[in-house]
């Protein structure tokens, strides 16, 4: 389950009770939005699916109205909650 937080301007959803490791973030602007991965790696990883998408590290800017395609929002939010699933996992063996 997901659990919305704030940290600062940026509000963001942690996902198995992974506090120090948040799901995703969204930054909003007067004039620019930004979606935060939280991995500079998964946006290095998917920078074809990016080709229309303004990004810089691990952040993807868009304007209010015209946002980054749902279908590329799910599959970073399903990579981030994979990457999460797996450092619980390792946190429980430890």
């Amino acid at each position: 389950m997901a659990k919305k937080n704030t940290s600062g301007v940026a509000e963001f959803e942690a996902y198995l009770n992974a506090m120090d490791h948040g799901l995703v973030a969204m930054g909003v602007k007067k004039d620019a939005c930004s979606f935060y991965t939280l991995n500079p790696g998964l946006v290095t990883s998917m920078k074809d699916a990016l080709a229309d998408v303004p990004y810089s590290g691990s952040t993807l800017h868009f304007v209010a109205g015209e946002p980054p395609p749902e279908a590329l929002i799910r599959q970073i939010v399903r990579a981030r909650m994979v990457e999460n699933e797996v450092r619980a996992a390792k946190k429980r063996k430890s």
